[in-house]
């Protein structure tokens, strides 16, 4: 699992950094398939350390979605005040 998250984080990174239609096709494609075979995995090991910390799961994802929205909402202010380059890499 980590080595796929592993990959995952470089191909993200190599899509921020990618410039020509066939390189920002290949890292995005990596990338989702990285991630998208360790996102399950992921998932289940948040609903294991749930259970056995005696915690509700739909407790915590109302919280992680929670978190997700008010972080895209933050997001979307400080583009539209300092533009995009305040958040690019």
């Amino acid at each position: 699992m980590l080595l796929w998250t592993a990959l995952a984080l470089c191909a993200f990174a190599a899509f921020a950094l990618s410039h020509a239609p066939g390189a920002i096709f290949l890292s995005g494609l990596c990338a989702l398939v990285a991630w998208m075979t360790s996102s399950p995995i992921l998932e289940s090991i948040t609903l294991r350390s749930a259970e056995r910390a005696g915690l509700s799961y739909g407790r915590v994802r109302v919280w992680l979605s929670i978190a997700f929205v008010i972080g895209n909402v933050v997001s979307g202010f400080v583009i539209a005040q300092y533009g995009f380059q305040a958040v690019a890499l």
